[in-house]
């Protein structure tokens, strides 16, 4: 299972990173269905983010592997669309 960062695009990666580097604290928003996929680029280690907000819907490894590398993880509840 992968367990960094990747980012969809190369144009803005490195403005990315230095908010990664410039933050105390690194919050990760992503849609449970997106995690765990490949992107094309890398944007490093998760102990790049404190935490990541997620959906309820997160495969339980995914969990797991976030609390294993020390990531917070706050779950809210799925929002179905419209």
């Amino acid at each position: 299972m992968r367990s960094s960062l990747t980012y969809p695009g190369m144009s803005d990666i490195t403005i990315k990173k230095a908010m990664i580097a410039a933050a105390d604290i690194t919050y990760l928003v992503a849609d449970s269905t997106e995690i765990g996929k490949n992107a094309l680029a890398s944007l490093g280690a998760l102990s790049f983010i404190d935490y990541v907000i997620t959906d309820d819907e997160i495969d339980p490894k995914n969990l797991e592997l976030f609390r294993e590398n020390e990531v917070g993880v706050i779950i809210t509840p799925a929002l179905m669309s419209a």
